[in-house]
């Protein structure tokens, strides 16, 4: 019941924060995935699409740099029509105001920097959590990382190039739009 609670809040705080920043000129091509509670459920809201994963956190500063430069492949994941998920991961705390500032700051980055993409906001020990760090990071937590799933919700790569490899990413990534 109190995780129910818990989640239903932070989803609220999340919807106020987007429903505030879409007042201003936000980007449309930034999109916040709703709760969802497994990476099956996420990458199922993909089927038949690529998904390029990129797993950060506000508080990692080689994430946050990686942010800065995030636009740098815009034009590939259009036109090819792969799906940029952003799953942020973030310490849980039961203050509702730290909770608020967490999240606050974590849109305030993806704004800032304008990063295209769909973007979920992860709490540490949470089913969510382990099957990130069961499925990509061998049970440690290690960011920024970044994974592809193929058309199908299959991990195909758990630890895929990064964006400022355009070549090296590129050619991972045709291997899988043609499946």
């Amino acid at each position: 019941m109190r995780h129910l609670l818990t989640s239903f809040l932070l989803l609220f705080a999340i919807n106020s924060l987007i429903a505030d920043s879409n007042a201003s000129s936000k980007s449309e091509k930034i999109h916040y995935v709703e709760t969802v509670q497994s990476l099956g459920e996420l990458f199922h809201r993909f089927e038949g699409k690529v998904i390029y994963v990129d797993f950060w956190a506000p508080w990692c500063s080689p994430c946050v740099k990686a942010m800065q430069k995030a636009g740098a492949m815009d034009e590939y994941f259009e036109k090819h029509d792969i799906v940029r998920l952003y799953i942020s991961i973030e310490k849980n705390t039961d203050n509702e105001q730290k909770r608020a500032d967490k999240v606050q700051n974590w849109e305030l980055i993806i704004n800032q920097n304008q990063v295209a993409g769909h973007h979920y906001y992860a709490e540490l020990k949470t089913v969510l959590f382990d099957e990130i760090i069961d499925n990509f990071m061998r049970r440690k937590l290690s960011l920024p990382w970044y994974a592809i799933i193929n058309k199908h919700g299959v991990i195909v790569d758990p630890n895929a190039p990064d964006m400022h490899k355009p070549e090296k990413l590129e050619r991972k990534l045709s291997k899988y739009l043609n499946e």
